[in-house]
């Protein structure tokens, strides 16, 4: 049985079926590539905004936060460019 995230998922019998199987795989994990680009900087700008505004630093901590949020977004896009190479060679 393989597992994916913790799932099960159903063992391929024949070698067409296991690589359908390993291609959605990797575009599953592919596919949280644009979340991952967009989310942590939206969330750095408001997280930022918000602090600006209670400690009156404006624009520096949004500058902070928006930074910190472009970093992590390449972070995990990078990390799972790494999961996906590797699930490749584990395929092979």
């Amino acid at each position: 049985m393989i597992f994916f995230t913790g799932l099960p998922v159903a063992d391929p019998d024949d070698e067409k079926e296991r690589e359908k199987y390993s291609l959605m795989r990797q575009a599953a994990v592919l596919s949280a590539i644009p979340g991952f680009l967009v989310v942590p900087p939206v969330v750095g700008v408001l997280l930022g905004r918000w602090l600006d505004q209670r400690y009156h630093t404006a624009p520096w901590l949004l500058l902070v936060f928006l930074l910190l949020g472009f970093g992590s977004g390449i972070r995990l896009t990078v990390r799972t460019l790494q999961q996906v190479r590797e699930m490749q060679e584990r395929d092979k």
